[in-house]
Order: C-alpha cells, then sequence, then structure tokens
C-alpha cells in the first residue's frame, strides 16, 4: 500500500508514541494490502448493514451512530468493538471527564485501520484520558497495552471498568475469545498485585530474621555437578496424584524428584524420598502445617533431602531443616530483590506464586532435559476434592472450596472442561508464561487429570518414565552440601550503609510530600492551584517509589485499590472531594513512613547479624544439641544484667521451636517476652498460651500469676502486622490480671487502652461495610458498657446494656440474649443498691423484662436465678408456659 492517507498517518505516528509494537504490527500488514479495504453498506431503516471488511456482515444500529448519552463517571472504559466510522469517535466523545482510561478490544485490523483513517480519536478523548487498542491473544501487544493506560492507575480500576460493546460485533467468535483472554489478563494481575502492605512488611521481617542462612546459601549452581542434565519430576499434592505417585518408589534413584512442602509427608509415608523439597509460604500456619509433622516422625531421613525455600518463609522452616538447605530471594518480588539481591548480594530464583512454580524453576536452573509434572491437577477433582490425602490441613481445604464458589471453569488436560479457582487459574497462566520462555525444555503434564496447561505435553506418567527415566546406566546421586562453608561477602558494611542512606532520602521525601499536602488542601485556592499542587504532589510520590523497590510494590497496593477514588477526586473543585484527596494522600503518606521505619528496625537487625557473622563472633544456634533452652535462658539472663539482647539470643528462636521442643513455661514466657519486644506480639502470644496451658494446676505466688496475665494482655493487645489486635482476649487478660494485682496502676490504664482500639477497630469495620446495621453495632455499645464499668459507672453501663438488648433482640438474637441475661442478673443484684439512682434504674429494667416475658419465653432463654429470685419476691408465679404468668395483682 502505497499511498495512507494524511488522517492514518497521523494516527499511527501518536500510537507510535504509545504502542510502537502495534503501530509497526499496523504498518506491516498494511504493506499486505494494495490499497484500504472500503466497506459496502446496506441500507435498512434501523440501520446499516456492513459487508466488505470482516469475515462476515455485521449489523449497526442507527442508535450506534448517534452520540452516546452521558454515562454515570467511571475511572476505566472497555470499548469492545470500533464498529464502522464514526462509531468509535462518538464513543469517546460520549465519555465524562472522569474517564482516565480507555481500552479498545478490536480483532479486525481492517475496521481499526478504516476507523484511524476516517476519525481523530485521539482528540476524541475526554482530557487527560489515555487510549490503547488490544487486536489479538499475542502477549506482547497485551502487554504493551496495559502497560500505556493500565499500569499507571492500576489494575484494581479495570476490574472495576464500564464495558461498551457494539452490539453487531459482542457475538462475534473472536470477540468472545478477546473477552475470555482480557478477562483472564485482569485476574492474573489482580492476583499478582498480591500482597498487601503488612503481608509485604511480614516478609521483609521474615527475610532479616533469615539473613544467617541466606548468607550461608550455597549456589543453586553447585546442584548442577549433581543434578545438571538429569531429568526432573516435579510432584504437587493435587487429587490426581493418587493415580500414579507409586511410580516414583522404583525410579528414586533415575531422576531428581522435587516435591512440593504440602507433599513430602505423604511421599515419605510411601517411602518415597525426594531429593528437593520447596517451601515458599510466609505464614506461621504454613510452617506448623507441615515441618513439624515431618520432623517428628522423618527426622532422619530429612538430613538427605535438600530444602530450598524463599528468603520470606517462615523463619523456623529453614531454621530447623536439619538437612542441607539453601534460601533464596524471589527474583519476581521487590522485597526480596532489594534485600536478599541488592543488599546481601546474594541469589534470587523465579518462583512465581507457588511451590509447584518453584519446583519447575529449579528443573529449568538445573537445565533439565526434560520435566514431568504429576499432582499438578490445578482443578478440583471429582467430589470438589482439592487435594491429595494427608497433604493439606482441614483449614486450607475449607479455604480451597471457598475459592470453588467462583464457579470458573477452563479446558481440561484430558479434555472436557474443569473447575477451577481464580487463584489456580493464575498458576495457570505463570506456568505458561514460564514454559513459553524456555522453549528448549519439554515440559510433560503427567497429571493424568486437571486443568491444561499449554505448552506442556499431555502424556501419561508410565509413559514419561519409559521414554525419559528408564536407563540401566543412568543414576543421580543425592546432593549433600557443599563441600566447604561459604565465606561472607566482604562488603556487607558498605552494601548495608547504602541501604540506609537510602531510607535517610525517603524520609526527607515523606516530609516534603506532608507539606505539599497541606500546600494543596489550604483554604481559598482556586481549583486550577490546588491541581498544580495536587499534581505536584503526585510528583514527589512518584520520586518517592523511584527511590526503593519495596516502597514502590508497597505504594503499588494503594494506587491500585484507590486509582478509582484519584479519578473521581483530580479535579479538586468541591469540599468533599478535597477532603476525600488529602484523606487518601495522608494514609499513602503516613504508610509509607510507617514502611520505612519499619524497614530501619530489621535492616539494622539484619546489619547486627551480618556484621557478628563477617567478625567470626557469632555462633550458629541450628548446631546446638537439644532443644536450646539452656543456651537462651543464659543469653537472657545476660541482657538482664543490663546487657544488650545479643543477636544469637534472637536467632536462636529462628532455629529452635520452644512450642514443640519442650521448652519450660519461664522460658516460653521470656521468649515471648524477646519477640514482643521486636514487635512479633502474634507470636509471643502462641508463646503465652502454651506456657499458661503448660502452668494449670500449679501454684505461683499471686505477683506472678498477675504478671503473667498483664504480659499476655499487652501482647494480645498489640497490633502485628497481618493480625489484628485481639482486644476480646486482652480485655479478659487485663480483667484476670487486676483480680491479681489489684493495685497496679498501670492496669486500669491499659484496660481503657484496649477498650479504645476495640472501638476504632470496629468503626473501621464499619466504615468497610458503609455503616450497614450489623453485630459491629452491638460491640460498639458493648464497648461502652465495659468503659462505663471502668470508670465505675453502673448506671451508665445498665442504661446502654438495656438499649443494646432491646435495640438488637430481634435481629441478633443470639448476641442479644448473652447481653439480656447479663442484664437480669446485674440488674437484680442491684435493686437494693445504696445509690437510690441504680437501684431506681435496675427496677424499670427488671419491670421491663418482666413485661416481655411471653415472648422471652418463646425464645426458650435460660433465666439466671437472680432474675427468678426477684420475681418470687414480687410475687409472681412464673411458667415456661408463656400463657401461665400471673402476677401478684391478679
Amino acid at each position: 500500500m502505497n499511498d495512507i492517507p494524511a488522517l492514518l498517518e497521523q494516527n499511527l505516528r501518536t500510537l507510535e508514541k504509545s504502542q510502537p509494537k502495534l503501530a509497526a504490527r499496523l504498518r506491516q500488514y498494511m504493506d499486505e494490502l494494495p490499497a484500504l479495504k472500503e466497506p459496502v453498506f446496506r441500507e435498512t431503516p434501523s440501520g446499516r448493514w456492513v459487508e466488505g471488511l470482516t469475515e462476515k456482515p455485521f449489523f449497526e444500529k442507527k442508535s450506534l451512530l448517534e452520540k452516546r448519552s452521558k454515562t454515570a463517571p467511571s475511572a476505566v472504559y472497555l470499548v469492545f468493538g470500533v464498529g464502522c466510522a464514526p462509531y468509535l469517535f462518538h464513543v469517546l466523545r460520549s465519555l465524562p471527564r472522569e474517564a482516565l482510561s480507555v481500552v479498545v478490544i478490536e480483532p479486525s485490523l481492517d475496521l481499526l485501520l478504516l476507523t484511524l483513517s476516517q476519525t481523530s480519536v485521539f482528540q476524541a478523548l475526554p482530557q487527560g484520558a489515555r487510549i490503547s487498542f488490544i487486536i489479538d491473544k499475542d502477549r506482547i501487544f497485551i502487554d504493551e497495552a496495559f502497560a500505556w493506560n493500565v499500569v499507571p492507575i492500576g489494575i484494581f480500576p479495570v476490574s472495576k471498568a464500564e464495558a461498551i460493546a457494539h452490539d453487531g460485533q459482542n457475538e462475534w467468535e473472536s470477540m468472545t475469545e478477546l473477552k475470555n483472554t482480557l478477562r483472564k489478563e485482569i485476574i492474573y494481575r489482580l492476583t499478582m498485585l498480591g500482597n498487601s502492605p503488612e503481608d509485604t512488611l511480614l516478609g521483609f521481617r521474615h527475610a532479616a530474621l533469615n539473613t544467617p542462612r541466606i548468607l550461608r546459601s550455597p549456589r543453586i549452581a553447585d546442584l548442577r555437578e549433581n543434578y545438571g542434565g538429569k531429568p526432573f519430576v516435579c510432584v504437587a499434592a493435587g487429587p490426581s496424584l493418587e493415580k500414579n505417585v507409586h511410580l516414583l518408589k522404583d525410579i528414586q534413584d533415575k531422576c531428581v524428584i522435587v516435591a512440593c512442602d504440602t507433599v513430602l509427608f505423604h511421599l515419605l509415608e510411601k517411602g518415597i524420598i525426594p531429593h528437593v523439597v520447596t517451601s515458599i509460604e510466609r505464614p506461621y500456619d504454613t510452617y506448623a502445617a507441615w515441618v513439624p509433622r515431618v520432623l517428628e516422625k522423618h527426622r532422619e531421613t530429612c538430613e538427605q533431602i535438600l530444602l530450598l525455600s524463599q528468603s520470606v518463609s517462615y523463619p523456623l522452616t529453614a531454621g530447623r531443616w536439619p538437612g542441607p538447605n539453601i534460601v533464596v530471594g524471589k527474583m519476581d518480588v521487590p522485597v526480596d530483590s532489594w534485600f536478599t539481591g541488592a543488599v546481601l548480594g546474594e541469589q534470587v530464583l523465579y518462583s512465581g506464586l507457588s511451590v509447584a512454580h518453584m519446583a519447575l524453576s529449579l528443573a529449568l536452573a538445573c537445565e533439565a532435559p526434560s520435566v514431568a509434572l504429576i499432582g499438578q491437577d490445578l482443578a478440583f477433582g471429582e467430589g470438589g476434592v482439592s487435594h491429595a490425602s494427608e497433604t493439606v490441613p482441614d483449614t486450607a481445604l475449607a479455604v480451597e472450596q471457598e475459592h470453588r464458589r467462583n464457579g470458573i471453569t477452563v479446558p481440561g488436560a484430558l479434555g472436557g472442561m474443569v473447575e477451577t479457582s481464580t487463584i489456580w487459574l493464575t498458576f495457570i497462566q505463570i506456568f505458561e508464561r514460564m514454559i513459553v520462555n524456555f522453549p528448549g525444555t519439554p515440559v510433560y503434564d503427567c497429571t493424568e487429570g486437571g486443568a491444561l496447561i499449554e505448552g506442556t505435553i499431555v502424556t501419561p506418567f508410565a509413559d514419561f518414565i519409559e521414554k525419559r527415566i528408564i536407563d540401566p546406566e543412568f543414576a543421580v546421586s543425592r546432593w549433600g552440601g557443599p563441600e566447604t562453608e561459604k565465606e561472607i561477602r566482604s562488603d556487607l558494611s558498605d552494601r548495608f550503609s547504602g541501604a540506609f542512606s537510602q531510607l535517610d532520602q525517603l524520609e526527607r521525601k515523606l516530609q516534603e510530600m506532608h507539606k505539599e499536602i497541606q500546600r494543596c488542601t489550604a483554604p481559598a485556592l482556586l481549583p486550577e492551584k490546588r491541581q498544580a499542587f495536587a499534581f505536584s504532589t503526585a510528583g514527589i510520590l512518584d520520586q518517592i517509589h523511584a527511590m526503593n523497590p519495596v516502597i514502590s510494590f508497597i505504594g503499588q497496593s494503594y494506587t491500585h485499590l484507590s486509582g478509582t477514588v484519584l479519578a473521581e477526586n483530580r479535579f479538586l473543585e468541591t469540599v468533599e472531594q478535597v477532603e476525600r484527596w488529602k484523606r487518601l494522600h495522608e494514609e499513602i503518606a503516613d504508610s509509607h513512613s510507617f514502611a520505612v521505619r519499619f524497614l530501619r528496625q530489621w535492616l539494622a537487625y539484619a546489619r547486627d547479624l551480618a556484621k557478628a557473622m563477617t567478625d567470626g563472633n557469632f555462633t550458629d544456634p541450628g548446631a546446638i544439641d537439644g532443644n536450646g533452652e539452656e543456651e537462651f535462658l543464659g543469653l537472657y539472663a545476660g541482657a538482664a544484667e543490663g546487657n544488650a539482647l545479643s543477636v544469637e539470643l534472637l536467632d536462636l528462636l529462628s532455629c529452635k521451636d520452644p512450642l514443640r521442643e519442650n521448652w519450660s513455661p519461664d522460658g516460653l514466657w521470656k521468649a515471648a517476652l524477646v519477640l514482643f519486644l521486636q514487635g512479633r506480639a502474634d507470636e509471643a502470644g502462641r508463646f503465652m498460651k502454651k506456657a499458661y496451658d503448660s502452668l494449670e494446676g500449679t501454684e505461683l505466688p499471686t505477683e506472678t500469676i498477675g504478671a503473667f496475665f498483664k504480659d499476655w494482655g499487652k501482647m494480645a493487645a498489640a497490633d502485628d502486622l497481618c493480625v489484628f489486635p485481639q482486644t476480646e482476649e486482652a480485655a479478659a487478660l487485663f480483667a484476670n490480671a487486676k483480680e491479681y494485682l489489684p493495685d497496679d496502676p498501670e492496669i486500669p490504664a491499659l484496660q481503657k487502652a484496649v477498650m479504645g482500639r476495640r472501638k476504632n477497630l470496629v468503626l473501621e469495620f464499619q466504615k468497610m461495610r458503609h455503616n450497614q446495621k450489623d453485630e459491629l453495632s452491638i460491640l460498639l455499645q458493648r464497648n461502652a458498657a465495659e468503659n462505663a464499668l471502668l470508670e465505675g459507672d453502673l448506671y451508665k453501663a445498665l442504661t446502654v446494656v438495656d438499649k443494646l438488648v432491646w435495640d438488637n433482640l430481634d435481629l441478633f438474637p443470639a448476641s442479644g440474649v448473652l447481653y439480656l441475661q447479663w442484664l437480669m442478673k446485674t440488674a437484680a443484684n442491684c435493686t437494693e443498691a445504696a445509690d437510690k439512682k441504680i437501684a431506681d434504674c435496675s427496677v424499670e429494667i427488671l419491670d421491663r423484662i418482666i413485661s416481655k416475658l411471653p415472648l422471652l419465653l418463646e425464645r426458650k432463654i435460660n433465666f439466671p436465678v437472680e432474675f427468678l429470685s426477684y420475681m418470687t419476691r414480687k410475687g409472681i408465679k412464673f411458667s415456661m408456659d408463656p400463657s401461665d404468668i400471673q402476677t401478684g395483682d391478679q
């Protein structure tokens, strides 16, 4: 095609600035054409048929050619089909000024070229909005389109986007395929958005705690001598595992078996010893689900197995492992790439989102000639089964059943459609991306069931063994660890200094951002001036995110989740818009400031550990024989005498598990205090619970019991990243502490503080639920009553609970009855109180209850003895038959 229309050339040059790959693809297609295709129209009273551009004619209603009516504001619009010019131009003109992003999905290159040759689509956009085009399922074009106008505002607003579909194109098979591709891409990106800021910081804390294991880890390249060039079998815990897991028994020395952590116990019980086990998750519950059980029954066997774990994994996972272990960072997670990679200078490995991805990544790193996946269903089996037996706890199974409610179906590996979940769909996509990036390594899906993973070769496991593994001369020797201990880097001090300098710069920038927020929200500013300050604030935030990948990753969570709010309020024309903009940006700045302080605390801890190791003043607690309690108490005693807590003492709790290694109540209490000092309140609370259970029936001094409850209450009341304060438990613990230490002046202040914290939590939950009427309102009223009791105001407590009962008894009978029983008992005990106000209030409350007895009897309430005695004194004959209640006046 020689003569390109001027408007088309102008639009292509504009497109090249945002989507150069798409522009090149369109020019390539044009080179194959003698001229642009022209449409042929067949007019009808209600519209026109368009022919000559697409495989099949499509109908365009007259109403579609008219300007669309204004829609409710949205940040993102998905336009399915460009129609025939000037349809897209009119659609874009009709969008509200709040629109930030428009994604156009059009599978016909001819229609797209016609539109670009006849209309100025870029000029039709609302001011400040961006547009991108998706033409097919090719990932190159999808990534390019998203990078231009989705990534800047975040994927969350896209998931809430308004769809505008061309009726005539909407039912095309090619359009349906692109819709499904786009849907999967959005789900994938939402899932990969991943962790909350708190979860990200938890991962960093674990990485800092794992510092000694990271620094001592051998290189993955060291494994190649034993495992390089050998076939790999990656074993997951899907329900189809039962079909072929037995075949592993006879090939244990013929291939490299990599087990996911959840399936290790299952394999060992069958006498199958994998060469490697992978672990990736950071929650304590993941560690508790598999490590203690495996070590309790198969500890000696585990000495033969290499543990490959992540730096963000729960510290005791690598700390307690008896065999060789390698702790790596996740290449695809900023926390790991910064701390493990940039600060410590250690290795990172692409790991996806699951232990199965990590297993495949290891196989690829070891240059395996072929890889088999078994138990990799990523779909529900018969009867909705999610995992093989004896692999995951019931709580995890229940979570998977909740995921099943999404009702997602995907092609099955054996044909047909199978049921999967949102997270498994993302796992499938990650596998597919990994396989595409390593075309030289064939990956065989030998699961014999489950979802289809595109790019794999679906084959029975027995056939894979026959063709890829069985070789009489072939054997795999186990890797037992490096021959010599790895040397610690000599430049760690400089690396840590650079990291701290980066945090200093971040703090200064955050202070600058706070000042700019105040300038932007000062009174009596014109909207144009506010918008200029807002733009400046956004620029500062961009600088902050560019300075540190961890802060940037934390920031993306806020940016993605708040993208819609930013879009709605970016004009700053009303007081409400200004206030919402201010609250959002102050929350972001405050969150980032907290994150920087948190990073500083744990970076200092990691620095001190690294320094002790570099100076040769560090004894590995993992090498201690026994449970480590004696060594811990000795180090603790030294700290109690005025010395600082040593890094050996702190690291000991990353290598020994006091909960499962029979520590005494005293050791558990002291260990809990150490964790609490580090801000690890949730873990500390577990130690206190274990100590309490161990002390049951033991006689102790009153002061000791009171101090124990007081310490435990402080831990329960504290915030700890991903765990909300246990305010109910804390209130009960402080009440117990007060019984034993009635004169302790700190306890009433702690009680009042925990009540305030509980109230704030309830208010925050109510905001999340848009202030709907629910049981959270009961908690607020209860909180007010308990505060009144703490202040010695019984009259107020009675009146608050009285209102609570009658406001909520019908709506929430279970909760209402509990407070009604308390009200009956307390009021009955106070009818003759010295304070006449309390006595009169109690009588009034009881009389009101008596007047409602027929209704209460229908609820089959257990009436307190105190209330029954009061009715007897009043001369009321009481029967459980609602029709047989008589008062003394009858």
